[in-house]
């Protein structure tokens, strides 16, 4: 619809306006700030720098996958809206290379609904990512069944 697409843009805004503007200066800023650490400059010159810049850089990673999910559940609402649009059922899939599901995906996955509006009514607006136990780290997906 007009409406999933136009969400889809502004969440594809916000994302360009995150990275430009809060996380791409801010890793930068990280890295400066390692490169000026004595211990890290020690441990370049004993030649295990990079492993002391991946340690400062991994303070980051909270917010990259932050980042991540609010894409990935603004995707997967498009997509419902999507089958909407189209009238075709969807299906709930369970992300196959994860080891242990949260008891949102357990309870809600693995199952095909015969509509977005059906979907949304049985997992009280629950979808991938958005609302789940696992909240923004969830790889499952909505995929047209």
């Amino acid at each position: 619809t007009p409406e999933a697409a136009q969400e889809l843009a502004d969440a594809l805004a916000d994302n360009e306006r995150f990275l430009t503007k809060s996380l791409g200066p801010d890793i930068e800023r990280k890295l400066k700030d390692g490169l000026l650490d004595g211990d890290v400059i020690a441990s370049i010159a004993v030649g295990s720098g990079a492993a002391a810049l991946g340690g400062v850089l991994s303070s980051m990673a909270g917010r990259v996958a932050n980042y991540a999910g609010e894409f990935w559940s603004t995707l997967m609402r498009a997509r419902g809206e999507a089958a909407k649009e189209k009238g075709v059922k969807i299906m709930w899939v369970l992300d196959p290379t994860v080891k242990q599901h949260c008891g949102s995906c357990l309870a809600f996955g693995d199952k095909t609904y015969d509509s977005w509006d059906d979907l949304l009514a049985e997992t009280g607006g629950v979808v991938p990512a958005d609302g789940t136990d696992c909240n923004g780290g969830c790889r499952c997906s909505l995929e047209f069944a």
